[in-house]
Formats: structure tokens, C-alpha cells, sequence
């Protein structure tokens, strides 16, 4: 049976780029995806108990999430995935990081729990340093769901391959 790290490496091949007319690049799932992926990506797309309509930077941020940790031995637990997404960069330019906060009136909510978790030492451009740390808290938030899903999903293959 499949671990939860075999299957981010199956789902993260059905995701793709494209253009739309306005020349904005969107993410989003190819056809044929696996019922169990469109579950997952829904599952991401809850945000704070509400669904957020499909929205370029969750899935962007769900694709990190399951290339982070396909790229993980195939045996690796939840907490070296964890630790992984530590690990994750938000984007460096001003841009890109307002155009994430001007994406969804609520994004907000994200820089707040940051500044009041890392608040401490803000020190330097405080605004970028606010929107990254807005923007990893999302991604983390998108990230622990995917992994959750993942392992729900790997778990219920193995449950089912015993029963067979």
C-alpha cells in the first residue's frame, strides 16, 4: 500500500500552469486528477471553517505542500514533513507578496497571527516581513491539511488492502 509520501509524488504530477487570457499564470489540477486529490485540494480550500472559492494561491500552495513531500524517502514520518515545511520560503518581492494579501479580503487574518506569534523583532521593512510571515502561516495552514489528508488517504488504501 501506498505511503503518504507515495502519494504526494502521484498527486503533485497531476497539477499544471497555465495562461489565462489576461496573461496571469493559475494553477490547477489536469483532467483525469483522482477523485481522492480533488477531496484533498478541497480539503485545503477550507480556510478557518469557511470554503474558499478556488483560489490561485492554494493551489499553488497545495502543489508546494505535496512537492515538499514527495521529495521525501518514501519511510519518512509526519514530523520530518513537518519539519520540511519549515523550511519553505515565501516569495521575496513586495508584488508579489501584496498581491497575495490583495487576493482575499480575509488574508489579513494571517499577517495578524503572525505578527502576534513572531511579533517580537519585526525589525527592518516591516510590511514585507509582516506579508511573508502572513504568507508562510497560510502556507503552513494549506501545508498541515495536505499532509493530514495524505496520511488519512494512505491509511484508508491500507485498511482496504487488509480487507482484501
Amino acid at each position: 500500500m501506498p505511503t503518504f509520501v507515495q502519494l504526494a509524488n502521484t498527486y503533485s504530477k497531476y497539477f499544471t500552469a497555465s495562461k489565462r487570457d489576461s496573461g496571469e499564470v493559475h494553477i490547477h489540477l489536469k483532467e483525469g486528477a483522482p477523485e481522492a486529490l480533488t477531496d484533498l485540494v478541497r480539503a485545503a480550500l477550507v480556510a478557518r471553517g469557511s470554503l474558499m472559492m478556488p483560489d490561485d494561491y492554494r493551489y499553488e500552495m497545495v502543489w508546494e505542500a505535496l512537492d515538499t513531500i514527495a521529495e521525501l524517502d518514501a519511510d519518512a514520518d509526519e514530523n520530518v514533513a513537518r519539519d520540511r515545511f519549515a523550511e519553505v520560503e515565501p516569495p521575496i518581492y513586495t508584488t508579489e507578496l501584496t498581491a497575495w494579501l490583495a487576493s482575499r479580503a480575509d488574508r489579513y487574518v494571517y499577517c495578524d497571527e503572525a505578527a502576534e506569534e513572531y511579533g517580537g523583532d519585526m525589525a527592518g521593512d516591516i510590511m514585507l516581513r509582516l506579508l511573508a510571515l502572513g504568507w508562510l502561516a497560510e502556507f503552513r495552514e494549506v501545508a498541515e491539511s495536505v499532509l493530514t489528508t495524505l496520511m488519512e488517504q494512505a491509511k484508508a488504501m491500507d485498511v482496504e488492502g487488509d480487507a482484501s
